[in-house]
């Protein structure tokens, strides 16, 4: 039994992505790269003096001049992390069909594209309290598929696009595609149908920004842009990640050491941190939080008597992000 549990942490262990990376340098303009599992990214210094990602999440190249569907990437819908539901041919379903209309009740099988009507659509009950950020979802708050890139990866907001539109010059479509983020026009996915609209024609880019009910978006066309749309949070739609910390000068945090132990456990174990650990988060396969323990210290006994048998994913959260660990439960 012991050797069947320790299998499956090797296992779960290989799914964490390991990430490696090239950081642009201070010029505008500058390249990198990100490695994120077998796929590379690439990354630029915008005019804003952050690092963006120079291709939408999904897409396997930068947007040349000339355009190309292979940039277009993957639409999300607003407060959803890579959970199958972002590619063009996802399958879709009726929002109906959650018992929960909100990212706490994403669960296992959530893969679908969520369809709605004019009066219940995705997260319809939302407001502008909710947010888009981090790595936990609750009623209120959605993963940030940014965050798969590390900790501090993130969706721009509203005020971070209207800073980078201003400082790369982008007033159209045509400089939107020419300048350092190259945004190509990858359309969006009808809230209601579930169809690719407008693909090549304009470009739809979330902000983590709420509006009320609805989310805030940045709408590419011919001759214009407007960072100021709002837009059913249940239309598809592009998503670009920035990272505001990244210098030449400046390099990653490294992950700081944790120590886990008895691990496998009964649900009491010991925490050992190089650095303060404020809380440890449980969360299930899907990302939904289970439950909040708060720590304060290098040191601690944490007891989790609720979780059943089996493995269970921790976020163990310092004042330098959050970082994942493994613990098994036997009784």
């Amino acid at each position: 039994m012991r050797t069947l549990l320790l299998l499956a942490i090797a296992s779960f262990l290989s799914t964490i992505p390991m990430r490696a990376q090239v950081i642009p340098g201070d010029t505008p303009g500058d390249p990198g790269w990100i490695l994120y599992g077998a796929d590379t990214l690439a990354l630029v210094r915008a005019a804003d003096g952050h690092v963006w990602l120079q291709q939408n999440l999904g897409s396997t190249e930068v947007a040349s001049i000339a355009g190309g569907s292979n940039a277009y990437g993957h639409l999300y819908q607003w407060g959803r992390w890579d959970d199958g539901h972002q590619p063009h041919t996802s399958a879709t379903t009726q929002v109906t069909t959650l018992a929960v209309n909100n990212p706490s009740g994403l669960g296992t099988g959530s893969s679908f594209f969520y369809l709605g009507t004019d009066a219940l659509h995705w997260w319809s009950g939302g407001s502008g309290a909710d947010s888009w950020h981090g790595t936990v979802s609750t009623p209120t708050i959605g993963i940030d598929p940014c965050t798969a890139l590390g900790a501090e990866w993130q969706l721009p907001s509203q005020s971070d696009w209207v800073e980078v539109l201003a400082a790369e010059d982008i007033t159209d479509g045509a400089t939107a595609l020419a300048g350092n983020l190259r945004l190509p026009a990858a359309g969006s996915r009808h809230a209601l149908s579930g169809t690719i609209i407008n693909a090549g024609l304009f470009g739809n880019y979330w902000s983590s920004t709420p509006s009320g009910i609805y989310a805030k978006d940045l709408t590419i066309g011919e001759g214009f842009v407007n960072p100021d749309d709002d837009a059913y949070r249940g239309y598809g739609m592009s998503c670009r990640c920035l990272h505001k910390n990244l210098h030449t000068g400046i390099q990653p945090r490294d992950r700081p050491e944790f120590m886990l132990y008895p691990n496998p456990s009964t649900g009491t174990f010991t925490l050992q941190s190089s650095e303060h650990v404020l809380r440890v988060l449980v969360q299930d396969a899907v990302g939904r939080l289970v439950t909040t323990v708060p720590v304060n210290a290098l040191l601690a006994t944490v007891a989790l008597p609720e979780l059943t048998p089996g493995v269970h994913r921790l976020l163990l959260e310092t004042e330098g992000g959050m970082f994942p660990a493994v613990l098994v439960i036997v009784k």
